[in-house]
Parts: structure tokens; C-alpha cells; sequence
């Protein structure tokens, strides 16, 4: 399982956010014209749909991402539609989408090869639960995470305003979307095996391939500690500090809680981050708290 996917099942949350501006208050009808829409193809018998009282529940989803990238979902559900006025509000004011028994499928005609997936293929679950206020313009993603108990938790949170008028990208990559502006952001991980299973390929595809990543890491890890001891305590605490610095010691292996908060004193755009190369002189009006509880060694 690589980083790909965790990005690919967000992609598939944050995408349904985004397929919920069509649809009017989630009555049976609307569960159905969803199935039919956004969830063409991954829907193939009526059966699967249902509607509950807060919103839509669908069953045994099937989604193809890719050529080579399918998915399977055991139950979707999609909650906070209900009374949403579109035209006094972009965005709902409470949104919850929850997939439960999510599995990765890759198309392979070897029924061997498919059996073998089934019993090494574990399943997760991933949520989104966002809010919107039209008054303030404030959207706040509580929590987009993914968890299981093979592979832990891993959580991302964002306190940012959104500004309608600006959204001449619309559909463009997030990075790319001038109409978010941060101004807090928060990740929190419970690694078992996420970290190496869904990072660590991403992070190693970033290292020249005619470089060996067992003489590159240990170098960033020197450099980087080096570079944290140096930044002012006002941006980073001495205790926020020596636990950035024991997780960045840990990698490629983290154990235990690790939690990192960035708040901005001004938010900043999507792009703006995008754009910034010095980091210390960019992050000179920010806060950082930073958390570590590592797991004892096991014998």
C-alpha cells in the first residue's frame, strides 16, 4: 500500500464534498440520483442505496481510480445534506462521510494472484468531517482521516477561510485553489505500520535514483535536527522542539503519539505556500507545538 493510496482515499472524501453541490436534501430519490451520478459504475444494484435519516448510506462500493487502482468500499455513508440552502451557502454547513471496510483491488486476471490479495489485503477506514460558516466565510475540516488496528491513525485537520469569489480554479489541484486561505493546520499520527507502509515509498520516490536512501536519510536527519536547533524559540518551543527532533531521529520508524500544530498569525494562501523557498523567513509569523510520546522498544 503506498502513499498514492491514502491520497487517492482522501481524493475520493474531499471529492464527494464537491459532489454534494448538486444534489438537493438527501430524500430517496437524491441517494439514487447520487448512485447514478458521482458513484456511476461503482454502484450496480439498487439494493445498495439507502437512504437513512441523516443522509445516504451506500453498500459493497466498487471505484476505479486508475487502470491498475480499484477500490472497494463495505459501506459509504454521507450525512449533513439534509436542509442545505445552495444558493444562501457554497459549501454545507456539516459534512460527514464515513467509508468503513475499505480495500484496495488491483485488476489481475490470475486467480491466484486474487486469492492471495484477499488474505494479505486488510481492510481501513477513512471519515471526513467538515463545517462550514457562510457568515464568517470559515471552513473547518475537524478531522480527514484514515485508520485501522494493522496499520494505526493518521488524522489532518484545517481551520481555513473560504472565499467564493476567488474560486476562478475551481477543479484545479488543491495546492492550486486561490480561494482557501490557512490559517491553522494540525496533523496528528498513531503509526503501526502507516508510516512505512503509506509515506515512506512517496518520501523514498523523492531521492535521486542514483542515490542510495540508506546514506541520503541519515545525512537529512543530521541536517534537518541541525536546522530545528536553530529556529527562535518563539516559533518553536524548547519542548516542541527536542520532540521534533526525537521523531525526526525515530524515522524512518516512529512509534506512539505524534501530534504537530502550525498556526499562522495571518492565513495564508495555498499558493503562497506553494511559492515559499525560505522557509525559516516564511515561517517567521507562525507557532508550532509539536507532541512525542514514543513506544518502549519491544524486546
Amino acid at each position: 500500500m503506498t502513499f498514492k493510496r491514502l491520497a487517492s482515499t482522501a481524493l475520493l472524501l474531499c471529492t464527494l464534498t464537491g459532489g454534494g453541490r448538486a444534489m438537493a436534501a438527501p430524500e430517496p430519490q437524491a441517494c439514487t440520483a447520487l448512485a447514478q451520478g458521482f458513484l456511476k459504475g461503482a454502484i450496480s444494484d439498487p439494493g445498495q442505496v439507502h437512504a437513512t435519516d441523516r443522509g445516504c448510506l451506500f453498500s459493497d462500493v466498487q471505484i476505479k481510480l486508475g487502470r491498475y487502482q480499484n477500490w472497494t468500499v463495505e459501506q459509504l455513508t454521507i450525512e449533513g445534506l439534509n436542509g442545505w440552502d445552495r444558493k444562501a451557502s457554497p459549501l454545507p454547513p456539516h459534512l460527514l462521510v464515513s467509508a468503513k471496510g475499505i480495500r484496495f483491488a488491483a485488476p489481475v486476471e490470475n486467480s491466484h494472484l486474487r486469492y492471495q490479495m484477499r488474505l494479505t489485503q486488510r481492510p481501513f477506514d477513512a471519515r471526513l468531517d467538515a463545517g462550514f460558516d457562510p457568515a464568517t466565510k470559515a471552513l473547518s475540516i475537524h478531522e480527514l482521516a484514515i485508520e485501522s488496528p494493522w496499520i494505526g491513525h493518521i488524522a489532518l485537520g484545517i481551520d481555513a477561510v473560504y472565499r467564493a469569489e476567488q474560486d476562478a480554479h475551481a477543479g484545479h489541484d488543491l495546492p492550486d485553489l486561490p480561494a482557501l486561505q490557512l490559517s491553522h493546520t494540525r496533523l496528528v499520527l498513531d503509526n503501526k505500520t502507516l508510516f512505512e507502509s503509506m509515506l515512506m515509498p512517496t518520501i523514498i520516490a523523492l531521492v535521486p535514483a542514483e542515490q542510495d536512501p540508506a546514506e541520503v536519510f541519515p545525512r537529512w536527519q543530521k541536517k534537518t535536527e541541525a536546522q530545528l536547533r536553530e529556529l527562535p524559540t518563539r516559533l518553536l518551543d524548547a519542548d516542541s522542539r527536542e520532540a521534533l527532533i526525537r521523531f525526526i531521529r525515530d524515522f524512518p520508524h516512529p512509534t506512539g503519539h505524534f501530534a504537530f500544530d502550525l498556526r499562522f498569525a495571518q492565513p495564508v494562501t495555498l499558493a503562497g505556500l506553494k511559492a515559499g523557498k525560505d522557509h525559516v523567513s516564511f515561517l517567521k509569523d507562525t507557532k508550532i507545538t509539536v507532541t512525542y510520546q514514543p513506544q518502549a522498544a519491544r524486546p
